[in-house]
């Protein structure tokens, strides 16, 4: 048995059996901490739970990186995004974001483009009946009387410069008031500028028969030999007086008669001689 000096024997002796088991506790306690902390700021992400177990942060997350286009893949030519997120099943749901921004506060995504490049791009397959929805509320059925978006852009956008609305054809519109903007279908001005209670008119253009104006005219007038004309109306004109004045100087009209419930014969005096035609009608 070694010898032990009195000073150490009694140092060794102050040393109680209780006063390790705290210490252990005590170091037991700290190493564990840092587990207790592991839903808040600092800790790993964490697969398949929420991101913290519960409460949430109050400092951003931020990924940075540098990667250059098709760069940073799995695979060869691929990759190039800080990021990615992909969701293998057929019923969607890549990624979702979502916020409780109020009016005039943050968007709840934000896609700056620091350079003078896209900021976004949205793609479908060709097949795809459209390439995605942008609505207010979950249905598409609840209409909502507000622009679904804003833009400050004035440019004309390739393949979206709108030719039709509903249905017509821009050209088939015509301007009622130039300063007010205000459009009517060439239908509905047709209805609109009926004058009320004038008798059935034509103004003709010579040759071709074109009926520039009229009122009750069905089409254009028929043209025969270059001097005699029919013109059709919409209207019974059995009991009206036709008149024709010539527009070219010199000409005359040789005969203007009405020929059948709906026609009036006009004859000129040389082809190409245009007319306005006149219609006094009595009772039917």
């Amino acid at each position: 048995m070694a010898f032990i000096p009195r000073r150490h024997r009694t140092r060794s002796r102050g040393v109680r059996p209780r006063t390790v088991v705290a210490a252990c506790t005590v170091c037991a306690l700290l190493a564990a901490t840092p587990i207790a902390l592991g839903a808040g700021e600092g800790t790993a992400f964490r697969l398949g739970q929420r991101n913290p177990s519960s409460g949430s942060l109050t400092k951003e997350s931020q990924v940075i990186a540098n990667i250059q286009e098709g760069q940073g893949g799995t695979g060869a030519n691929t990759g190039g995004y800080s990021t990615r997120q992909s969701n293998l099943s057929n019923s969607g749901g890549g990624a979702i974001y979502g916020c409780r921004a109020t009016s005039g506060n943050n968007a709840c995504i934000a896609a700056n483009n620091l350079a003078n490049g896209e900021a976004f791009r949205f793609q479908a397959d060709t097949d795809a009946p459209d390439v995605g929805e942008i609505r207010f509320g979950a249905s598409l059925g609840t209409l909502v009387n507000r622009p679904p978006f804003e833009t400050n852009g004035t440019g004309t956008v390739t393949n979206l410069s709108a030719d039709k609305i509903d249905g017509v054809d821009s050209s088939a519109f015509l301007t009622l008031t130039a300063a007010a903007q205000t459009y009517l279908t060439q239908a509905s001005a047709a209805t609109s500028f009926a004058p009320i209670n004038v008798a059935p008119y034509a103004v003709v253009t010579g040759g071709t028969g074109d009926i520039t104006h009229g009122h009750f005219t069905s089409g254009n007038a028929t043209v025969a030999g270059g001097t005699t004309y029919t013109i059709t109306f919409t209207t019974n004109v059995t009991a009206c007086a036709a008149t024709a004045t010539p527009t070219a100087a010199g000409a005359t009209v040789t005969s203007a008669a009405v020929l059948s419930s709906d026609t009036v014969r006009v004859v000129v005096s040389a082809a190409g001689v245009g007319f306005n035609l006149a219609l006094s009608c009595g009772g039917s």
